[in-house]
Protein backbone atom coordinates (compact mmCIF):
# COMPACT_ATOMS: atom_id res chain seq x y z
CA UNK A 1 0.00 0.00 0.00
CA UNK A 2 1.64 3.16 -0.86
CA UNK A 3 2.26 5.88 1.96
CA UNK A 4 0.84 9.34 1.83
CA UNK A 5 2.47 11.94 2.34
CA UNK A 6 1.21 14.93 4.36
CA UNK A 7 2.40 18.52 3.49
CA UNK A 8 2.80 21.45 5.67
CA UNK A 9 2.14 24.76 4.36
CA UNK A 10 3.18 27.71 6.72
CA UNK A 11 0.43 30.88 6.25
CA UNK A 12 1.56 34.06 7.40
CA UNK A 13 -1.06 36.74 7.83
CA UNK A 14 -0.51 40.48 6.85
CA UNK A 15 -2.53 43.20 6.25
CA UNK A 16 -2.58 45.01 3.31
CA UNK A 17 -2.51 49.18 3.09
CA UNK A 18 -5.98 49.17 1.96
CA UNK A 19 -7.20 46.91 4.86
CA UNK A 20 -10.06 48.16 7.41
CA UNK A 21 -12.76 46.54 9.28
CA UNK A 22 -16.07 47.42 8.96
CA UNK A 23 -19.70 47.19 10.96
CA UNK A 24 -22.04 45.65 8.64
CA UNK A 25 -25.96 45.76 9.30
CA UNK A 26 -26.66 43.42 6.08
CA UNK A 27 -25.57 42.57 2.32
CA UNK A 28 -26.92 42.84 -1.00
CA UNK A 29 -26.25 41.65 -4.37
CA UNK A 30 -26.81 38.41 -6.57
CA UNK A 31 -25.71 36.41 -9.15
CA UNK A 32 -22.95 38.16 -11.70
CA UNK A 33 -23.59 38.06 -15.58
CA UNK A 34 -20.26 36.19 -15.21
CA UNK A 35 -21.89 33.65 -12.83
CA UNK A 36 -19.79 34.75 -9.84
CA UNK A 37 -21.55 35.92 -6.67
CA UNK A 38 -21.50 39.69 -5.53
CA UNK A 39 -21.88 40.88 -2.18
CA UNK A 40 -22.24 44.26 -1.45
CA UNK A 41 -22.17 44.71 2.62
CA UNK A 42 -24.30 47.98 3.68
CA UNK A 43 -24.19 49.88 7.09
CA UNK A 44 -28.21 51.42 7.55
CA UNK A 45 -28.55 54.53 9.51
CA UNK A 46 -30.22 57.90 10.01
CA UNK A 47 -28.51 60.67 7.70
CA UNK A 48 -28.25 63.91 9.65
CA UNK A 49 -30.44 66.99 8.13
CA UNK A 50 -28.51 69.84 6.48
CA UNK A 51 -28.62 71.81 9.36
CA UNK A 52 -30.37 72.73 12.77
CA UNK A 53 -31.03 76.18 14.62
CA UNK A 54 -30.30 76.04 18.15
CA UNK A 55 -31.19 79.12 20.87
CA UNK A 56 -29.78 79.22 23.77
CA UNK A 57 -32.11 80.58 26.52
CA UNK A 58 -30.84 82.79 29.15
CA UNK A 59 -31.29 80.29 31.67
CA UNK A 60 -28.56 78.26 29.65
CA UNK A 61 -30.96 76.06 28.43
CA UNK A 62 -30.33 74.76 24.67
CA UNK A 63 -34.11 74.42 21.88
CA UNK A 64 -33.81 73.07 18.52
CA UNK A 65 -35.57 75.94 16.85
CA UNK A 66 -35.02 75.19 13.16
CA UNK A 67 -33.85 72.36 10.98
CA UNK A 68 -33.02 72.35 7.05
CA UNK A 69 -33.34 69.18 4.97
CA UNK A 70 -35.03 65.77 5.72
CA UNK A 71 -33.27 63.12 8.20
CA UNK A 72 -33.34 60.08 5.98
CA UNK A 73 -32.82 56.68 6.44
CA UNK A 74 -29.84 55.56 4.39
CA UNK A 75 -28.48 52.63 3.07
CA UNK A 76 -24.64 53.15 2.70
CA UNK A 77 -22.35 50.51 0.41
CA UNK A 78 -19.63 49.85 2.02
CA UNK A 79 -17.47 47.74 0.68
CA UNK A 80 -18.56 45.26 -2.39
CA UNK A 81 -17.14 41.78 -2.39
CA UNK A 82 -17.16 39.11 -5.45
CA UNK A 83 -16.49 35.47 -5.08
CA UNK A 84 -16.38 32.48 -7.09
CA UNK A 85 -19.84 30.46 -6.15
CA UNK A 86 -17.86 27.26 -4.49
CA UNK A 87 -16.18 30.41 -2.49
CA UNK A 88 -19.38 31.82 -1.80
CA UNK A 89 -20.87 28.47 -0.29
CA UNK A 90 -17.52 27.76 1.81
CA UNK A 91 -17.78 30.89 3.53
CA UNK A 92 -21.57 30.76 4.00
CA UNK A 93 -20.98 27.71 5.75
CA UNK A 94 -18.20 29.54 8.38
CA UNK A 95 -20.21 32.44 8.81
CA UNK A 96 -23.08 29.97 9.89
CA UNK A 97 -21.07 28.11 11.92
CA UNK A 98 -19.49 30.85 13.81
CA UNK A 99 -22.98 32.32 14.48
CA UNK A 100 -24.27 29.12 16.18
CA UNK A 101 -20.98 29.53 18.47
CA UNK A 102 -21.46 32.92 19.07
CA UNK A 103 -25.08 31.97 20.53
CA UNK A 104 -27.40 32.42 17.50
CA UNK A 105 -30.28 30.29 17.68
CA UNK A 106 -33.13 30.45 14.62
CA UNK A 107 -36.13 31.57 15.55
CA UNK A 108 -38.91 28.99 15.98
CA UNK A 109 -41.36 28.53 13.23
CA UNK A 110 -45.10 30.01 14.52
CA UNK A 111 -48.22 28.45 12.47
CA UNK A 112 -49.83 31.39 11.36
CA UNK A 113 -46.65 32.23 8.85
CA UNK A 114 -46.63 30.08 5.60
Amino acid sequence: MAQEKHKEVQVYFRNSPDYQRVHATGAWGGITPQGQILCDFFLDHKENPESITLRIGEDKKVEETDRAGAQQLVRELLVGVILRPDHAHVIGAWLQKNAIEAGFQEESKHEDKP
